[in-house]
């Protein structure tokens, strides 16, 4: 499981902050599974982004967006 990511805030003094989107050239795969559910996974070279919807078996399901 991946660690949360966490800020400083003005009125909480942490609260949770979901991590930046992965930026490649490339479209993930069903290997690219060690990463949080629900990160976006931007293809830079044709501006289609992908979401993370399952990881079963050692697989990673990433969903198309459209």
């Amino acid at each position: 499981m991946t660690k949360l990511n966490q800020a400083y805030g003005l009125d909480n003094a942490l609260q949770n902050v979901f991590p930046s989107p992965i930026i490649a050239s490339r479209v993930p795969t069903t290997s690219d599974k060690s990463h949080r559910l629900g990160i976006m996974w931007v293809n830079k070279a044709t501006n289609a982004v992908y979401v993370l919807t399952s990881v079963s078996a050692g697989s990673a399901t990433w969903t198309i967006v459209s």
